[in-house]
């Protein structure tokens, strides 16, 4: 029998006053599928899988962090089964390039079913933390930055927010509180004759990463065309999807083959193959997916192993609008929407 969930209307499920409506209240993530995220009530236990006591401690600083509000209350368990998890990894390749923490979350969908967490993997990524000095109280922002992905907050542009793109010394704001209580203030039980999940099998997944810097606005897209190593016009060829669903070093990433029509900086060259976070079996929020035959404007940076990336993904990747002729045309930005032009990079 399919699990069905009802939605019942509640006050708070936590013990708090409501704040004032904000127009800037913190989003609440969406799935592939369009479903907003979050767990069943506003709490959640996780396993601390951090080798070190630094880094247990940093996660431990973030649940501090979140429980402090009234909002949502995270849980250290023991349970090493259990579906929601903290870790650190130390990569820059693949979807963790220029990314210093990554949150995947499991999803459970089906026909009569709205949409609800069924566990996050909640990541620091220590080679940017250490490649760029944080300190111990800058890795607890990020920490608590990923914590927030994992209660169901999306990012927020606003940057005294701790769901800004690229935190580093923000701290929880009235709008990140507003935003989990908009997400919990209705509480989503099983009917009475109905039991938890016993499989996540056929969940789906997302990721959503915290990035080194931010490139949002007119100054970020200056700040953009300076930090591109490459930026190149051209059309998409081929696609290779990479999923490793590893619980240590997971990975899901887009290779893109691109025929370049125009080099706006850089090195001229006919083709060039490109990373960009997320598949179709883990679908990255920050950006859009693209498809054979679609033209892009994309500004690129190299890791270690010579391998291009579009910068912050969805942020350094614009999608061209086909319907207007290339002496005219526009490209929209995968992450917002905004508009440029490649004269702008040039």
């Amino acid at each position: 029998m399919k699990k069905v969930l009802a939605s019942v209307s509640l006050l708070s499920t936590v013990a708090l006053t409501p704040l004032a409506a904000s127009a800037a209240a913190t989003p609440q993530l969406v799935s592939s599928d369009g479903y907003p995220v979050r767990y069943q009530n506003a709490k959640a236990s996780f396993y601390n899988k951090s080798a070190s006591e630094g880094y247990a401690n940093v996660w431990r600083a973030a649940r501090d962090n979140w429980n402090s509000t009234g909002a949502f209350t995270w849980t250290e368990t023991s349970n090493v089964d259990s579906r929601t998890f903290t870790s650190s990894v130390s990569r820059n390749d693949g979807d963790w390039y220029n990314a210093t923490g990554l949150t995947y979350s499991r999803v459970q969908i089906d026909a009569n079913n709205p949409a609800w967490q069924t566990g996050a993997s909640i990541y620091l990524n220590r080679y940017y933390l250490d490649l760029d000095n944080y300190t111990t109280a800058e890795k607890e922002t990020v920490a608590t930055h990923e914590m927030g992905h994992g209660l169901g907050l999306d990012h927020n542009p606003e940057t005294n927010s701790i769901m800004y793109y690229a935190a580093r010394d923000q701290s929880i704001s009235n709008d990140d509180i507003q935003g989990a209580v908009n997400i919990y203030s209705s509480a989503r039980v099983l009917n009475s004759d109905e039991t938890e999940p016993e499989s996540v099998a056929n969940d789906t997944a997302g990721m959503h990463l915290e990035y080194r810097k931010d490139y949002t606005g007119q100054s970020g897209l200056a700040q953009l065309k300076n930090d591109s190593e490459m930026t190149v016009v051209g059309t998409i060829k081929s696609a290779k999807e990479t999923d490793d669903f590893s619980e240590d070093t997971p990975s899901h990433y887009t290779t893109h083959k691109l025929a370049i029509s125009e080099t706006l900086k850089g090195t001229a060259l006919e083709s060039v193959d490109f990373i960009q976070a997320g598949t179709s079996k883990v679908v990255n929020s920050d950006t859009k997916a693209l498809k054979d035959g679609d033209r892009v404007l994309v500004t690129l940076q190299k890791d270690d192993s010579g391998n291009w990336h579009a910068v912050n993904n969805g942020q350094g990747l614009f999608i061209g609008d086909s319907s207007k002729a290339r002496s005219a045309e526009t490209f929209s930005r995968a992450s917002d929407g905004s508009t440029v032009t490649a004269d702008m990079f040039k």
